[in-house]
């Protein structure tokens, strides 16, 4: 379970977020698995701040990953 200051920031994406993944838009769930993302990575300036950051479905950010790096899924 998360406690304290990271759960309350994750219930802040979750609604910022209109409680969907960024990429394929789908609603999460309770077995969803999920993680904190940064748009600009931390070392090329990015922050963060609720702007700077997205909350994915584990898979979603490992398919653009991939999909970024040129493999095929």
């Amino acid at each position: 379970m998360l406690a304290g200051f990271h759960q309350h920031r994750v219930l802040r994406f979750w609604l910022w977020q209109e409680k969907r993944c960024p990429f394929c838009r789908e609603l999460f769930t309770r077995e969803t698995e999920w993680n904190i993302r940064h748009v600009i990575e931390q070392h090329a300036g990015g922050t963060d701040k609720l702007e700077g950051l997205l909350l994915p479905h584990l898979i979603c950010h490992r398919q653009l990953y991939a999909v970024c790096l040129g493999h095929i899924i």
